[in-house]
């Protein structure tokens, strides 16, 4: 996953020890006017795969847009935890 520091720090599994590093990185980089990103992942099982894959093929499939949107959002916040830092990128916007 990508995303604004704000936002993927919330995200990460406790105890990152490059995270202090990755910020002072950040932080000199927007000096810069670039917009920044930090990168994290989370592995999966198959299995864990699997069954939020259904459960999003299911979402998907439901008529509404308001409760369709929230289903989708659910799933994607209840996948997007415990993720471990990657790094982190700078682009000019």
């Amino acid at each position: 996953m990508k995303g604004a520091d704000s936002t993927v720090k919330a995200l990460l599994r406790p105890g990152q020890s490059d995270l202090d590093a990755t910020q002072r990185h950040i932080d000199k980089l927007s000096v810069y006017g670039l917009r920044t990103l930090l990168l994290g992942k989370r592995i999966l099982t198959e299995g864990e795969f699997n069954s939020w894959y259904d459960e999003l093929n299911k979402a998907r499939g439901v008529i509404g847009g308001e409760e369709k949107k929230k289903k989708i959002a659910d799933l994607y916040e209840k996948i997007e935890q415990n993720i471990d830092l990657v790094g982190a990128t700078a682009i000019e916007d």
